[in-house]
C-alpha cells in the first residue's frame, strides 16, 4: 500500500493477485485521480471510459478489430515503409544522424492516421504531420495531469494550461479539430479529396454507422476515433523503437534476427519484399523479439482500476475493500526475479520459447494487460510490427555502444528514456545497391 497525497492505493506487481483483478467484474473501472487527467487531455474513449459505457463501446469498436479487417490493412503498412526507407537512405547519405525515434513515430503516425481515421497523411494539405509529431508534447501533459494530482484543481490545471502547458494544449486541440473535420466530411470527400484513402474500411467508418444507428453521438465517435489514433499511434511507434534499440545492442540477437527474415524472404531484395497475412506466423523469432522488448521495456509501465460495486475477495483470501484504488506494477511484474530468473534484468528473446513459457503464470507478462478489459489493439500492434520489423532488419545493420543500466526510464503515459541512447544506422553490405 502507498499514498499518493491523501489518496490510498495498492500497488502490486504478484501476477496471481494481478490475475484476480484484471478478471473481476469488481475492476472494470480505471481510478479516477489517475484517469480523469488523462481524459482532460483526450477526452472520452475506450481508454477512459466507464462501466456500461465502455461495455456498449467496446462492442462497437470490435467490429474494426476483426482478423479479416486487419488482413486488409496489412498493405498500408507495406505501403509505408516506402517513405520510411527514403528517408532513412537520405540520412546515410548525407552522414545525417536523425534520432531513431523520429523516424517509428514518422512511420506509425502515418500508418495510423491511414488505418484509424482513413486519411493518407501524404496527401493532406497544411502543417498537420508537423503538428501530429509535435504529439509527445501533449502526452506529457497528460502524464502530469495523471500523476500530480495538484492539477485535478481546476483553476490550477486552467494556469497551467496558459502557461508551461499552453503549446500541449494547442497540439492536442489541433489533432481533436482535425479528426472532427475528417469525420465530418468523411463521406461528402471521399472519392474526391485525394487524401481520404478508398477502399478501406476504418473505425471511422465503424462509429460513423453507430452514429446512424443512433448507437453513439457524433462528439462520441470523434473522440473515440481521437483516442484510438493516438493509442495506436504512440504505443506502436513506441515499441518499435524500444525493440530496433535491443537489437542495436544486441549484435548477436540482431543477426539470428537477420538469418531468421532471410530464410523467408530469401531474395535479394533491400527490405523491398511485401510482408502478407501468410508470413505473419513464420516470422515466430520477431514474435519473440518484440515479446522480450515489451518484457523489458512495458510499453505502458503501470496500469490503474478500482474496486467498484462491493469487495473483492482475492485468490489468497485478502478481501479489497470497495473504492479501492490499485496500480498495476507491469514493469516490476516484467522484471521479477521469481518469475524470470537471476537475469531478469536482460534482453534475451528465448524467454518466449515454448519450452521457457510453459511453466510460466499466465499473467506474468501483460504488455496489453489481459483480462476483461484488455487492450483492443493488441493483432493490430502484432501486424503493425512485424511488417516494419522485418523489412527494417532486411534492409540496416543497426548499432549502438549503448548498454541495459544506461536506459533509465520515466513514465509518460508511455515509457521513456531520460537520455536518448545514440544508434548508429548502416545499409547492409551483404545486399547489392539498387
Amino acid at each position: 500500500m502507498i499514498y499518493c497525497g491523501p489518496h490510498l492505493f495498492l500497488v502490486t506487481s504478484d501476477p496471481e493477485v494481478v490475475k484476480d483483478i484484471l478478471t473481476s467484474k469488481l475492476c472494470i473501472n480505471k481510478p479516477d485521480l489517475v484517469y480523469d487527467g488523462i481524459a482532460h487531455v483526450i477526452g472520452r474513449g475506450l481508454i477512459t471510459l466507464r462501466g456500461d459505457n465502455w461495455y456498449h463501446e467496446r462492442k462497437i469498436y470490435n467490429e474494426s478489430f476483426k482478423i479479416g479487417k486487419l488482413q486488409a490493412i496489412l498493405p498500408v503498412f507495406n505501403k509505408k515503409m516506402k517513405t520510411l526507407f527514403h528517408n532513412i537512405d537520405e540520412d546515410i547519405k548525407n552522414d545525417k544522424s536523425t534520432p531513431l525515434f523520429y523516424y517509428t513515430r514518422e512511420y506509425t503516425l502515418s500508418a495510423s492516421f491511414e488505418t484509424m481515421i482513413g486519411r493518407d497523411l501524404d496527401k493532406v494539405d497544411g502543417d498537420v504531420k508537423e503538428i501530429l509529431l509535435n504529439f509527445s508534447e501533449a502526452a506529457e501533459y497528460a502524464s502530469h495531469l495523471a500523476s500530480n494530482f495538484i492539477y485535478l484543481v481546476a483553476f490550477v490545471r486552467k494556469i497551467a494550461e496558459k502557461s508551461i502547458f499552453k503549446k500541449a494544449l494547442e497540439v492536442t486541440k489541433g489533432i481533436h479539430q482535425f479528426i472532427s473535420m475528417s469525420q465530418k466530411n468523411y463521406t461528402k470527400l471521399r472519392g474526391t479529396d485525394p487524401s481520404y484513402v478508398p477502399n478501406i474500411d476504418t473505425p471511422m467508418e465503424t462509429l460513423d454507422r453507430a452514429v446512424e444507428r443512433n448507437e453513439l453521438k457524433l462528439e462520441e465517435a470523434t473522440e473515440g476515433i481521437f483516442q484510438l489514433f493516438i493509442g495506436t499511434f504512440e504505443t506502436n511507434s513506441t515499441a518499435l523503437y524500444f525493440a530496433l534499440i535491443m537489437l542495436a545492442m544486441h549484435p548477436k540477437i540482431q543477426e539470428r534476427a537477420y538469418k531468421h527474415v532471410c530464410d523467408i524472404f530469401p531474395n535479394n531484395d533491400n527490405g523491398e519484399f511485401v510482408v502478407t497475412y501468410a508470413h505473419l506466423s513464420q516470422l515466430g523469432y520477431l514474435d519473440m523479439i518484440l515479446n522480450e522488448t515489451m518484457r523489458v521495456l512495458p510499453i505502458v509501465p503501470q496500469v490503474g482500476r478500482k474496486v467498484e460495486g462491493g469487495n473483492l475477495k482475492l485468490s489468497n483470501g485478502v478481501v479489497l475493500p470497495e473504492g479501492l484504488r490499485i496500480l498495476i506494477d507491469i514493469y516490476s511484474l516484467h522484471r521479477s526475479k521469481d518469475i524470470w530468473g537471476p537475469n531478469a534484468h536482460k534482453f534475451n528473446p528465448d524467454n518466449f520459447l515454448s519450452s521457457n513459457s510453459m511453466e510460466r503464470h499466465p499473467f506474468a507478462f501483460i504488455p496489453f494487460t489481459k483480462g476483461i478489459r484488455s487492450c483492443i489493439g493488441i493483432r493490430y500492434a502484432e501486424y503493425n510490427l512485424k511488417v516494419a520489423l522485418a523489412r527494417l532488419i532486411k534492409r540496416y545493420k543497426f548499432s549502438s555502444d549503448a548498454k541495459m543500466e544506461d536506459l533509465i526510464g520515466e513514465n509518460h503515459i508511455v515509457l521513456q528514456f531520460i537520455h536518448q541512447p545514440k544508434v548508429t544506422v548502416e545499409r547492409r553490405r551483404t545486399i547489392s545497391s539498387e
